[in-house]
């Protein structure tokens, strides 16, 4: 099988193991509204923004983890992360796979929004996101 870009892995554990979709959908304003707090405090700050904009958002990622799936749904994302994943921890690689795909449904909840700012403060937490894959 080939390999799966880092978008389909992403999507594939929230969609298809976890099953969190439905919880992030129905909880999207909250959760959309603490990524965008996080990431403007990131990036008007001195530093490395897009790493603190992480640093401050896994934890959300998370709770998303554990709130947003049953616990055998759970207990299965663990194993499919480990076997994806080898020598990583399953809870912290279930969380990143989830930030990627908080970012990349809030990027498109926005470019259909009417505020211009929006789109552009979630265009920017994309690009940073991309930056940051890239320098993996």
């Amino acid at each position: 099988m080939p390999d799966q870009s880092i978008s389909a892995k992403a999507s594939d554990a929230v969609v298809n193991v976890l099953k969190a979709d439905g919880f992030i959908r129905s909880h999207r304003q909250e959760v959309y509204a603490r990524l965008e707090q996080a990431f403007t405090r990131a990036t008007s700050s001195e530093g490395e923004g897009s790493v603190m904009f992480v640093a401050e958002t896994l934890p959300l990622m998370a709770a998303i983890v554990h709130l947003g799936t049953t616990l055998d749904d759970y207990i299965r994302a663990t194993h499919w992360a480990e076997e994806r994943f080898p020598g990583g921890v399953p809870t912290s690689t279930l969380s990143a796979l989830t930030f990627i795909y908080v970012v990349e449904q809030g990027e498109k909840d926005a470019r259909e929004a009417r505020d211009p700012q929006r789109r552009g403060l979630w265009k920017k937490m994309r690009e940073s996101l991309d930056d940051l894959l890239r320098r993996g």
